[in-house]
């Protein structure tokens, strides 16, 4: 009888140590991710945006540094009830529940933000039920260890938007070409409505750079919610029937190679602002290209030349090779850092 007790107060006790170390705090949500590195010229241009290295598009992103309306679009679109719940939305559940399980009429969603969030750091396959069960207990683990704002911010790093890009800092600079601060209306709700279907809402990308029209029907549903909150954007209306262009990963930018390629060798992840001017850049490899057409003639096809503001001894241009893609004149190598002997310096002279 005594060991029969002793067995079941150790029991009990191992089930508290283990619901302890299941609750305690699991640090930072974002602890874990890696990023990727992006490199911007001395006007905030994109130079380069780097693979994270799991082979993801993934900029860090603090809810600060994203445009208040994108951040209202998405919590229109995936959860309006955010700030009101506790990570579950009880009559969303039930109604998931009944439609999906008893009546088997369709699949019905009724995952929150937090539900999607929980789903993503601990790899929960929520289309079972058991699995659906863990991610609301997740969601509940969640929502009492860290406060809506974590949350967020955390889910907008994290949220697929088609392709290998993760998070909205990313999508934003791939599709459009800036940073999420500077998202309008009509490119907000257009991110917004991705995650929910990523691939169908952005596989057009592969041949067309012109806005889907599953893209286009789902985001302008959404702007018809948002007009019933905020009535004043109906002067946005004409924007919504304009054709939207959004750009292919594939056609991410790749300037300043040489330099760029030399700043990832050091890089974890992160944005790099260099004093390059990507405006100078372009017009100093142009002038660099005609002069070596003129001077080819006479054996001249490689060249390596930095421009220096002489004020500042900031380097405003930087040019490692005339073409990098080049294997004939060995265009990766960087002319700029590669050694010479002492006669070859005094040649230009």
């Amino acid at each position: 009888m005594r060991a029969k007790r002793l067995l079941l107060i150790l029991i009990v006790v191992f089930g508290i140590h283990q619901t302890c170390l299941w609750l305690q705090p699991l640090g930072p949500l974002l602890a874990e991710n890696v990023y990727s590195t992006e490199i911007v010229d001395n006007q905030g241009r994109l130079l380069r945006l780097s693979l994270s290295p799991d082979q993801i598009y993934r900029i860090k992103t603090e809810l600060k540094e994203i445009s208040p309306i994108a951040i209202k679009a998405t919590l229109l679109y995936e959860d309006r009830y955010f700030y009101w719940h506790f990570g579950v939305n009880p009559f969303a559940l039930v109604r998931a529940f009944w439609t999906t399980y008893v009546k088997q009429e369709r699949v019905v969603g009724a995952s929150t933000i937090t539900m999607q969030l929980s789903r993503a750091l601990y790899q929960i396959d929520s289309r079972s039920l058991l699995g659906k069960v863990e991610q609301i207990i997740r969601a509940f683990q969640i929502e009492f260890l860290y406060p809506k704002e974590d949350i967020l911010e955390a889910y907008l790093n994290l949220v697929p938007y088609g392709f290998n890009i993760e998070g909205i800092g990313a999508a934003s600079r791939i599709y459009f070409n800036k940073p999420p601060r500077r998202l309008s209306l009509l490119e907000a709700l257009t991110l917004a409505v991705i995650p929910q279907s990523p691939y169908q809402r952005t596989k057009h990308l592969k041949t067309s750079k012109r806005v889907n029209q599953e893209l286009k029907i789902a985001r302008n549903l959404l702007f018809n919610q948002w007009l019933v909150k905020y009535p004043h954007n109906i002067e946005k209306k004409t924007d919504f029937q304009l054709e939207l262009e959004m750009r292919h990963p594939h056609e991410l930018p790749f300037h300043a190679p040489h330099l760029v390629t030399q700043i990832l060798k050091n890089s974890n992840g992160g944005t790099v602002e260099v004093n390059v001017d990507l405006s100078v850049q372009t017009a100093f490899e142009d002038v660099t290209q005609s002069y070596l057409n003129q001077k080819k003639k006479f054996g001249l096809t490689n060249t390596a030349v930095l421009l220096v503001d002489t004020k500042t001894m900031g380097v405003l241009a930087y040019l490692g090779s005339a073409d990098f893609f080049n294997d004939q004149i060995f265009g990766q190598v960087n002319g700029v850092t590669a050694r010479r002997s002492p006669g070859s310096a005094l040649k230009p002279f």
